[in-house]
């Protein structure tokens, strides 16, 4: 039977969505992998083990630093091309700059920082097959508890150590006024089409309540885990509990 002409642009969207969904949960499976094997050998191995990844660390490190540097030559050379000849250069500045990235973090913040990117890695995949498949608003609302969850996390173990306490407050700081910013954008956007001047943020018809309710509340549970590390767990669970609620509604609605 053929296909109707009219149906073609959205389900060629609906396909590009779809292949690009299963190209960036590969990618981030492969990156997870990465960074526990980085965490078995040269976190928790043997001395001889954390000698030897030391070194293999600092090769990769500018390895990284060459292959995004040849990525983003390639990317700004080939943008005018179409198909996955286009798109070649980018994902090689997106793994050079993971490479370079981690082998940084894994050398400079050590045991903290191999353990921030192993709970920060799934989460982003989450994300970012989010911003994919869901409705705008539904992965705006999504992203800033997902981002809050993750904040909360390093509040949990940044608030009382000698060394991270004051980042750690001068960051939430930074984030709940991130926060506000973000509200206020969605509101002018609500108030404008959906649109920031000549950018699209979100749909015409979009509802703004959720994303108003998700900064509030990521506001709300960023400055409660400055309390005390115990607080900042019961409250990194309720995090995650309303975003589980909220997956499964959004993703009930869009069904």
């Amino acid at each position: 039977m053929q296909k109707n002409p009219a149906n073609q642009p959205k389900q060629n969207k609906k396909d590009n969505a779809i292949n690009s969904t299963l190209k960036l949960f590969l990618a981030g499976c492969a990156a997870e992998a990465y960074v526990l094997v980085i965490r078995r050998f040269y976190i928790h191995g043997t001395v001889r083990q954390v000698i030897a990844w030391d070194d293999r660390l600092r090769y990769v490190l500018d390895a990284g630093l060459v292959l995004a540097a040849a990525g983003l030559i390639l990317g700004l050379a080939l943008h005018r091309t179409s198909g996955w000849i286009r798109s070649s250069g980018w994902w090689l500045l997106g793994a050079g700059v993971f490479l370079a990235g981690s082998a940084w973090v894994s050398r400079t913040v050590y045991a903290t920082g191999v353990t921030m990117m192993c709970v920060a890695i799934p989460i982003l995949l989450v994300l970012g097959i989010l911003w994919l498949l869901y409705e705008r608003e539904c992965a705006v609302t999504l992203t800033i508890l997902g981002v809050s969850a993750l904040a909360v996390w390093v509040c949990r173990h940044g608030v009382g150590n000698l060394f991270w306490n004051t980042y750690v407050m001068i960051g939430a700081a930074v984030y709940v006024v991130l926060l506000a910013l973000t509200a206020l954008a969605a509101r002018k956007a609500d108030r404008s089409g959906g649109k920031l001047g000549g950018f699209r943020f979100l749909p015409g018809d979009a509802d703004t309540l959720p994303i108003y309710v998700a900064c509030g509340i990521s506001a709300a549970a960023v400055l409660v885990a400055l309390i005390s590390p115990v607080v900042a767990y019961y409250t990194l669970w309720t995090l995650a509990v309303i975003i589980f609620a909220l997956a499964v509604y959004y993703t009930v609605r869009q069904l």
